[in-house]
């Protein structure tokens, strides 16, 4: 392993079969995450792996049975990489309302655990994500598209006093919830039924048909990762995940 980028992905247990470009990306945002002071934590569920980021802002208030922990989700496909910029810009007041700042990464997508099998369905993704905040107990939950679909059940669970599955003397979900484009959330039908083709469509087609709905105006980094995307829609635990 003579490539210098290759040595580092090795020192900071990155997976070193992922295309070149991912490779540097990782390699980039690991550094600069350990920079900012986040640690990275791993939950496994079987073989069943999920991630996070995770930065200590202060010491938790006396008295409180846990810390003050943010915790945000991002969408189908998307990871913690693509965050770290509005976190950063954001730090000065995530620093002054809260103990921790986590930062989640699914398994099968862009991220840190790219590597992995995705989830096979939904509902067992609902159930890892429901675990993996039963145990950190936040205060405020943030999700994006899918990662808001999975805040929302989780909130609705712990209103039903369904979620968490312990210890519901110290914590009964989060106080505060905030959504961007949440999944699954449609003011009417045929919404709905439009965006399932859409998938459905980048299911049998390719990527290029989900393309022009990603951006108002695409950015000039993303053409250095569209094909990972384009290989993304070709995985058969993709595939099963939509489907």
């Amino acid at each position: 392993m003579k490539d210098p980028i290759l040595k580092s992905l090795k020192k900071f247990d990155l997976p070193v079969e992922l295309p070149s470009v991912l490779q540097g990306l990782h390699l980039a945002a690991r550094v600069a995450f350990h920079g900012l002071g986040f640690r990275w934590e791993l939950h496994r569920n079987g073989d069943q792996k999920l991630g996070y980021w995770k930065i200590h802002c202060r010491e938790k208030s006396p008295g409180a049975p846990y810390p003050k922990r943010f915790v945000l989700i991002p969408g189908f496909g998307d990871t913690a990489l693509s965050w770290q910029m509005q976190v950063l810009a954001l730090q000065p007041i995530l620093r002054q309302e809260f103990d921790e700042v986590i930062l989640f990464d699914l398994p099968g997508f862009g991220g840190f655990l790219s590597a992995e099998r995705s989830f096979s369905s939904f509902q067992l993704m609902m159930t890892a994500v429901g675990d993996v905040l039963d145990y950190l107990k936040p205060h405020t939950v943030l999700g994006h598209s899918l990662g808001g679909a999975l805040a929302a059940n989780y909130a609705s669970l712990c209103g039903q006093e369904k979620r968490p599955i312990a210890n519901r003397l110290n914590y009964s979900g989060p106080d505060s919830l905030i959504l961007f484009n949440p999944s699954g959330l449609y003011s009417e039908t045929q919404v709905r039924e439009e965006l399932e083709t859409v998938f459905e469509e980048a299911m049998r087609l390719g990527f290029p048909q989900l393309k022009p709905r990603l951006f108002a105006r695409e950015p000039f980094w993303f053409r250095y990762v569209e094909g990972h995307f384009h290989d993304l829609y070709q995985r058969e635990d993709i595939a099963q995940l939509i489907d």
